[in-house]
């Protein structure tokens, strides 16, 4: 099972500092999009802001102590959670953006959703696991080499998963030994 995404990390308060915004930014996955949605004290989204929308505040402010309430994009682009799967899929492509926040009727975030998460790609993926599995006797006298486990989960089960996080969804895979 693929391991799900905490969008609550890019939450952040609207009376943070840049300094406590920058810090913040930092502080999240080094692979995925940088980005805060800014909330007011009773939760509610009131804005969005960027690595990018950051640096442009940088470059105006010499106080890292300013708060971003002041910098926010209060006009941004989200959907209502109740809305269909076509509307948020229409949303991100037609206004070309990276990250679509879903509010409930009161404006306060229930989840985000990405490009990524529409895409499917319809390649086929081949996966040869047919070999004896000599080198790795005895481990492998009575278990195939795919099914040995790397961790908690078996090898096989870890690569269909590398796949599938990646769009991929037809497999074939290729057995010959037990």
């Amino acid at each position: 099972m693929l391991k799900k995404y905490n969008y609550f990390k890019h939450v952040v308060k609207d009376n943070y500092s840049i300094k406590q915004t920058l810090l913040h930014l930092e502080k999240l996955d080094p692979n995925f999009l940088k980005f805060c949605i800014v909330r007011n004290k009773n939760s509610k989204i009131i804005g969005v802001l960027t690595d990018g929308d950051i640096r442009r505040i940088l470059l105006k402010s010499n106080n890292l102590n300013e708060k971003i309430s002041s910098y926010l994009k209060k006009k941004f682009v989200f959907s209502y959670i109740n809305s269909s799967y076509d509307i948020h899929k229409k949303l991100l492509s037609r206004k070309s953006i990276n990250f679509l926040p879903l509010l409930n009727k009161n404006r306060t975030l229930n989840k985000i959703i990405f490009p990524e998460d529409n895409k499917k790609l319809e390649n086929k993926v081949f996966i040869l696991a047919g070999g004896r599995g000599k080198r790795m006797f005895p481990l492998t006298e009575n278990i195939p080499k795919p099914l040995l486990n790397v961790g908690q989960i078996p090898l096989i089960e870890s690569v269909l998963n590398n796949f599938k996080a990646q769009g991929f969804n037809n497999f074939t895979i290729s057995l010959n030994y037990l």
